[in-house]
């Protein structure tokens, strides 16, 4: 009798563990297409999708989609327009993005226990709260605006060559040639771009209510005319009839400010 009351115990964390870290889109404007795995087919990406393990992301022009890794909204990324993102692995959060630009907050690293994002030439690591990462088909551009990160050279057959620790408020390269260079200070209009992209994630944060995550939990909305506001049940809906385009979403925010007033 002890063993089985055991053996369910053990069940139910090992099943609170499994919820307690997926990857959810919670805003997309424009186009944006999803590929859950090999054997289905490119979808139009909604909010509130879950993505499952090897699933793909890609943007078009003027395009942009947001993901949370946790409840609270700790851990975020917003894909840029022109990106092609696979979700290698959920947790600890593994992302290989052959071409595009995302910007990731992350403030509950212990939650993910790792986060790294690869590209062709180079490994990100996140140690810190914000980074910014590109491969423009030549180079890899990654900067830190807060925090560190832990940065590798890759090799042609995608193994590490070089390290180095990016600090806070400088960027680098690693292009064909494989080698790191010298890290440069950030610019104001860089920093303005970063918080221009942290702002609106506290919006959510501060605007919104909880929103459950767990996949018994979801449910599908099709309405195609909503902004993206905290609903009676916590979750998030969305409005395709904004005309904002990417981080900068001051469109939103108003439209945030003024909800429920």
């Amino acid at each position: 009798m002890k063993r089985i009351a055991l053996l369910s115990l053990i069940l139910i964390i090992s099943s609170l563990t499994a919820w307690s870290q997926v990857a959810k889109i919670i805003d997309v404007h424009g186009s944006v297409e999803l590929k859950q795995n090999d054997t289905t087919e490119w979808i139009k990406a909604k909010p509130q999708m879950y993505l499952e393990e090897t699933a793909k992301i890609k943007t078009g022009d003027d395009s942009s989609c947001i993901i949370t890794f946790d409840e609270k909204l700790k851990n975020v990324i917003a894909i840029q327009g022109n990106t092609q993102i696979e979700l290698e692995k959920i947790k600890p959060v593994k992302l290989f993005m052959p071409k595009g630009r995302i910007f990731s907050i992350i403030e509950d690293l212990a939650g993910l226990d790792e986060f790294i994002i690869r590209t062709p030439t180079a490994i990100a690591g996140v140690r810190g709260t914000g980074e910014y990462i590109e491969f423009n088909g030549i180079e890899s551009i990654i900067k830190c605006f807060e925090g560190k990160i832990e940065v590798y050279s890759l090799n042609k057959r995608g193994r590490k060559l070089r390290k180095k620790i990016l600090k806070e408020s400088y960027a680098t390269r690693i292009s064909d040639s494989r080698r790191i260079k010298k890290p440069f200070k950030l610019t104001i209009k860089e920093y303005e771009e970063w918080h221009n992209f942290k702002g609106t994630v506290k919006h959510y944060q501060k605007k919104s209510k909880k929103i459950s995550i767990r996949p018994k939990e979801r449910r599908n909305d099709n309405s195609s005319d909503v902004i993206i506001l905290p609903n009676s049940l916590g979750g998030f809906i969305h409005d395709r009839s904004t005309t904002t385009i990417g981080i900068d979403m001051k469109d939103i925010k108003k439209k945030l400010d003024n909800y429920g007033k």
